[in-house]
């Protein structure tokens, strides 16, 4: 560390800053755990309500079926009494025609199949039972489980629906904003409430806490005897922000506004206190202008840089000399622009704002928001835009790139340091030796700009 000229800020961000983090664990946070118990029954009941809904539309062959020869152990008070029906109706005709009753007469082996008196197939049915198509066999219908990625695939595929798949490396996957986006093409009923009932379990265990049968709860964000969750924070992440576990009390729900709302109604000042938000405004985006030296990226990402690049695509007018204006008079100019371009502002210059700081490139812009952008070519056209506009920030994170290449580190303004192994790669096209971005040159490029921001934090702490 000290060779490497990281000594001072190791012990200044790490050990002398670690008491901080120590008050803040004893300090806790106050959650009220009557708040948490409602929100858990809730869950509960919305979960089951949901399911109750989804069951009957999910085709039998994606469910799967569970097999049995023999009779299951529930069925047999059904098969006793049938067996019971059985025996007496032999002894009672026995007796009627003046024969003897004996033990091997009065004997009734029932197999698996269709029984004679409906009544005890019916009640094999409310137990949940059909027959094979052998007759010989006995079935249940397995209950669809959203949480199950194959199933959900199985059932994408029964519909014939594309499956989606990650940008990285084409794996099948049904995460959320994939199936958000299936389920707002195909209208689908079932992906609904698999997205539902999925973001709605995931709020119980990891929030609410999971209801055990002896009454216990296990996980969530459970309070101590005082009102307060406590949690270790650690510095796991490589940026530098901090992390936590037991629980991970550094992300909230936000997607979904309902369950959001409800959560964050558990957590409840005490008595004379009062709970308060901070938010640093364009961090990220700030940090990145002074990382690449651009002071009219800075200056624009304080007042609106989405705004910026939303008036050079619809070309308002003004905006080519927008940076020549005061500050007041080219905040007003940025706010009109929002007002009347919203949409081009909040779906197409936004999302590529935000991709840039990870040297996104127009193929995964274009993947990550294809609701936004009629096809690659208006992704790459906008980035290409982007250049021509913020030419110090592309020219910063190619050089940046380029000594994370030659070093194997990058180290931010406040003494840590990132280890990259991926950087480059070399590929031959054409018979040609071409160079083209590892695995790690998104991480590479955003390094500085985010751990910069997130050490910052840890000075104000």
């Amino acid at each position: 560390l000290a060779r490497l000229g990281l000594w001072e800020g190791y012990e200044r961000y790490v050990r002398q800053f670690r008491p901080v983090l120590a008050a803040m664990e004893r300090r806790g946070i106050p959650v009220s755990k009557g708040k948490l118990e409602e929100l858990r029954g809730w869950l509960t009941t919305e979960v089951r309500r949901m399911d109750g809904e989804l069951q009957p539309l999910v085709p039998g062959e994606v469910k799967g079926r569970k097999v049995w020869k023999t009779w299951p152990g529930d069925c047999k008070p059904v098969v006793v009494a049938y067996k019971e029906q059985v025996v007496k109706e032999i002894t009672d005709r026995l007796v009627a025609e003046g024969k003897k009753v004996t033990k091997k007469a009065t004997t009734a082996v029932v197999k698996v199949r269709p029984l004679e008196y409906d009544r005890y197939n019916v009640a094999l049915r409310e137990l949940g039972y059909q027959f094979g198509e052998d007759k010989m066999t006995l079935f249940k219908e397995l209950p669809f489980n959203p949480a199950s990625s194959q199933q959900l695939i199985a059932y994408l595929r029964h519909k014939k629906y594309p499956v989606p798949t990650r940008f990285r490396d084409g794996v099948v996957t049904t995460g959320d904003k994939e199936m958000e986006r299936l389920e707002v093409k195909t209208k689908d009923p079932v992906i609904k409430l698999a997205r539902s009932i999925r973001a709605y379990s995931k709020m119980g265990n990891a929030y609410a806490g999971k209801l055990l049968e002896d009454g216990t709860i296990e996980g969530g964000w459970q309070p101590g005897p005082d009102g307060r969750l406590r949690a270790t924070i650690t510095f796991g992440p490589a940026t530098g922000q901090l992390a936590a576990r037991n629980p991970n009390v550094m992300t909230t729900p936000k997607r979904r506004r309902d369950l959001a709302g409800k959560f964050r109604e558990c957590i409840v000042a005490e008595p004379g206190h009062q709970l308060v938000e901070l938010d640093m405004r364009a961090f990220h985006a700030r940090t990145l202008g002074l990382a690449a030296k651009d002071a009219a990226y800075m200056k624009l990402a304080d007042l609106d840089i989405h705004s910026f690049v939303a008036g050079h695509m619809v070309r308002f007018p003004g905006i080519e000399t927008a940076l020549q204006l005061s500050d007041a008079d080219l905040k007003a100019l940025l706010g009109e622009i929002k007002k009347r371009h919203k949409d081009v502002r909040d779906f197409k210059a936004k999302p590529a704002i935000l991709g840039i700081g990870f040297k996104m490139g127009k193929r995964r812009l274009y993947f990550e928001c294809r609701e936004s952008y009629a096809n690659e070519a208006e992704a790459g056209k906008l980035i290409d835009l982007l250049k021509a506009l913020f030419p110090k920030v592309f020219k910063f994170q190619d050089d940046v790139c380029a000594e994370a290449d030659r070093t194997g580190r990058l180290i931010n303004s406040w003494g840590a340091v990132r280890w990259f192994y991926d950087v480059t790669k070399w590929a031959q096209r054409d018979g040609r030796w071409q160079q083209s971005s590892g695995k790690d040159a998104e991480k590479a490029s955003a390094y500085l700009p985010s751990s910069n921001a997130h050490f910052m934090l840890r000075e104000k702490l």
